[in-house]
């Protein structure tokens, strides 16, 4: 059974070599551990001491020790004694281990190190007894393979990250769609759910001229869904792809209307229109932060809507977005 989330790992280091471990006599008592835990909490110390001998620890027989987290209560026929405990941490198994010197009562080393569940507590006494013996950070006994929630990248714990996002950008219109403006602002709001490499978004956005009076305007609302692949797996990684959508759009614009064949008039016109057409984008961009919880991208967009607008085929547009994963 296997649990998820990032985690962290803390271990002191006293005083000691690999070699000086290696030679002592050590004891191993029992773990304190909750009251429904107190069988696992046996099974881990039978763990502890082979996966000790095995890295050629020599471990003083002693079935019944009895319970022990602190340097006080420390005893046992050799050198070293080791005591810790299992503990509940969030929906994790947090398992504590200290090495002291039965002489003075000193603490010689700590190791600190989540599981995901009590079914890998094999795993956690592995890893316990590697440091311990080496005198060792607990992160440098990572080995290729490794299931506990301590060696695995926190991008291959994701089983997918869901959520809200909210983006605010800039438009720039292309050929003589949107009114025939320089610019405009874009805000969206969208539902981004995410795997390893794969995320799908609906959203709905609001995308307005620059300029709120004059004789040129526009408004755009797109209802669009877009799929994007993300080869990265890292906190920064980059995602492009596509989608489609329905959008509204209206633009106010100024015409210039001649009349007349020998004498000719102008007259100049404001018209607008509005009204749905089916839409396409492309849209690539980097994500940031992406292991987090909350989590940024930047990207760029290419749009286009399939309608006429005031005789005008077909507005196209790129868009430039900051948006925030929640």
């Amino acid at each position: 059974m296997g649990w998820r989330g990032a985690l962290s790992v803390m271990v002191a280091l006293g005083v000691g070599g690999a070699s000086e471990a290696r030679a002592a006599n050590w004891s191993v008592m029992g773990f304190e551990a909750p009251q429904r835990w107190r069988e696992d909490a046996d099974t881990f110390r039978v763990l502890l001491v082979q996966a000790l001998r095995e890295r050629g620890v020599r471990v003083a027989q002693d079935e019944t020790a009895p319970t022990c987290d602190a340097p006080a209560c420390a005893a046992g026929s050799g050198e070293h004694a080791v005591v810790g405990s299992l503990r509940k941490f969030g929906r994790r198994v947090l398992i504590t281990a200290h090495r002291i010197a039965l002489s003075d009562r000193s603490l010689r080393g700590t190791a600190q190190i989540p599981v995901g569940s009590l079914d890998e507590l094999d795993l956690g006494a592995d890893r316990v007894a590697e440091a311990l013996v080496r005198n060792v950070p607990a992160d440098e006994t990572v080995e290729l393979g490794s299931v506990t929630d301590l060696e695995a990248e926190p991008d291959r714990r994701r089983t997918g990250a869901r959520g809200f996002a909210f983006g605010l950008g800039a438009v720039v219109p292309l050929r003589d769609g949107f009114a025939d403006l320089d610019g405009g602002f874009s805000i969206a709001g969208s539902y981004w759910y995410e795997t390893t490499h794969f995320a799908i978004e609906p959203s709905l956005g609001l995308r307005f001229s620059s300029t709120t009076g004059g004789d040129r305007a526009f408004v755009a609302v797109p209802l669009d869904i877009g799929g994007y692949y993300i080869p990265g797996t890292k906190d920064v990684a980059p995602f492009f792809g596509g989608g489609v959508g329905i959008r509204y759009m209206w633009e106010k614009r100024r015409t210039t209307q001649v009349l007349g064949n020998v004498v000719k008039s102008e007259s100049v016109l404001e018209t607008d229109d509005g009204g749905w057409g089916f839409g396409l984008f492309g849209r690539a961009g980097v994500m940031f932060l992406r292991t987090y919880d909350v989590r940024l991208s930047a990207s760029v967009r290419y749009d286009v809507t399939f309608m006429e607008l005031n005789a005008r085929e077909n507005p196209q547009a790129l868009g430039v977005d900051l948006t925030v994963h929640f």
